[in-house]
């Protein structure tokens, strides 16, 4: 497979305005958006501090909608 170099992708992505793309991709999605479905983001994450001497650190999995409420949140095994 084809791996370019770094620079062939940094020089030109870093003479974009960085806010103009995001204006533009966000308007291509919005209008693309059927307000029927709703997006979800799921993410695990270890949970600092929560490692003892007699057990491993402790692991959760969260889902979010994109408004920012939490729909589900479970502790999970070794990332599992």
């Amino acid at each position: 497979m084809f791996d370019p170099y770094p620079h062939t992708l940094r020089r030109p992505l870093g003479q974009f305005d960085g806010v103009a793309l995001d204006r533009a991709i966000g308007a291509f999605l919005a209008a693309r958006a059927d307000p029927g479905l709703r997006a979800i983001a799921v993410d695990g994450k270890t949970l600092h501090g929560s490692r003892t001497h007699a057990t491993g650190h402790v692991t959760s999995s969260t889902m979010m909608d994109h408004t920012g409420d939490v729909l589900a949140q479970h502790q999970v095994a070794n990332k599992s």
